[in-house]
């Protein structure tokens, strides 16, 4: 849904560069409660999803972070940032 040309409610944009997509909810235009984005990040680790809570536009709350389609952290994380308890997965 669209208010006041502000994305609010539940919904999945597309970003113009074809690699990046949001599904989930919104509020005056930013991600804000639960959704999970999808992006590319070609100078790190490939195809990256976090599943999780949304405040403000970040990543905020519990939330599971994905590098080409495996685990590697699930856990608490405020402002963007991983912080607080949670788990870390490592290859090998």
């Amino acid at each position: 849904m669209v208010t006041w040309n502000k994305k609010h409610g539940t919904g999945t944009y597309y970003f113009a560069d074809g690699f990046c997509k949001y599904k989930g909810e919104w509020k005056n235009d930013l991600y804000e409660g639960f959704g999970t984005l999808y992006y590319h990040d070609n100078n790190k680790e490939g195809d990256i999803e976090y599943e999780g809570s949304f405040k403000k536009g970040l990543a905020h709350g519990e939330g599971k972070y994905y590098a080409d389609g495996a685990i590697e952290y699930d856990g608490e994380w405020v402002k963007d940032k991983r912080e607080g308890f949670g788990k870390v997965y490592q290859d090998g």
